[in-house]
């Protein structure tokens, strides 16, 4: 007996592989958010690309605006550098940084410290060139568009856009396919548990031995795939969600056939419809694969004249 009740927790599987595959894919967006972690920050240099850090004092103005970025305003400043260089800067609206003439004052100057940013190096637009220009107009500067890049370089810093900006989503994705994955796991332990509770009930009432009986005697199937399990007189479908597995005896079965109908409706689905004499159909698996054929063909086999062979 002990072997049979094995061959029935079998039937809901080992439930390993799904979570396996929804925990790897899990892992590999969690390494794809990982990797701009490990994105080396160069100085920035006005004159090229990439990602940069910069020890900022102070800022400037903004004195430029783009409000259609994708992700939020952005402001421009003038930033002083900790060696005292000018350097062109983009933040998200409301930097954090000391503003000149807002948060500090020229007596304020000497007392700062620089303050480390992060981002990436990209081409001043030209639009932004021509706002620093007007912005810069009674500085006493001789700061045009086209000379405006010997004092500033062609880049500045976008601290909008660091290497890690995507990778909050990327953990997100990850932690959804781990929260999949344990789902999956802990829905098959369950379903085991559901199946041995479900045995113990029958053998209370004496049900379980009549059941195992027979499948110890007549041709049986045990399929994982569909779900469930075929003597000679019962059938244990394991679709059940609530109570492990429903016993449904073939005694008053007098037809057998595929179906892809679902209360008058055509379905893509397969079933394996279940008729009494008086008409009353079930259907049981939804399921279509090699064992489908098998099951069919031993219900038919059991069919003599109006219902199954008893004993």
């Amino acid at each position: 007996m002990e072997e049979f009740k094995k061959n029935l927790l079998k039937i809901c599987g080992k439930n390993i592989v799904a979570p396996i595959i929804f925990l790897g894919i899990g892992v590999l967006f969690l390494v794809i958010g990982l990797i701009p972690e490990w994105t080396t920050y160069k100085s920035f240099d006005p004159q090229s690309d990439g990602y940069a850090t910069l020890d900022v004092t102070y800022v400037m103005g903004p004195f430029a605006e783009l409000v259609n970025d994708n992700k939020s305003d952005t402001e421009f400043y003038i930033a002083e550098d900790s060696d005292g260089y000018w350097n062109i800067i983009a933040t998200k609206k409301g930097t954090s940084l000391p503003v000149y003439g807002v948060d500090v004052q020229d007596d304020d100057l000497n007392t700062l410290t620089g303050q480390t940013i992060r981002g990436e190096s990209t081409l001043i637009p030209y639009e932004a060139s021509r706002y620093l220009v007007d912005y810069l107009s009674d500085a006493g500067l001789d700061i045009t568009t086209s000379n405006y890049s010997e004092y500033f370089g062609d880049y500045y810093l976008d601290t909008t856009h660091p290497a890690n900006e995507n990778s909050i989503y990327l953990y997100i994705v990850a932690a959804a396919f781990a929260f999949i994955s344990i789902l999956i796991f802990t829905t098959g332990n369950n379903k085991k548990k559901a199946v041995k509770k479900k045995i113990s009930t029958l053998e209370q009432t004496g049900e379980f031995q009549q059941i195992y009986s027979d499948f110890s005697v007549s041709p049986s199937i045990f399929s994982s795939n569909m779900k469930l399990a075929v003597s000679n007189h019962f059938i244990l479908d394991f679709n059940d969600k609530k109570d492990g597995f429903s016993v449904m005896p073939l005694n008053t079965i007098t037809n057998v056939f595929k179906c892809n109908m679902v209360n008058g409706e055509p379905t893509t689905d397969t079933y394996i419809a279940l008729e009494t004499a008086d008409g009353t159909r079930s259907l049981l698996s939804a399921r279509k694969n090699k064992d489908l054929d098998k099951i069919i063909a031993q219900l038919k086999a059991n069919i003599n004249q109006g219902g199954i062979t008893t004993w």
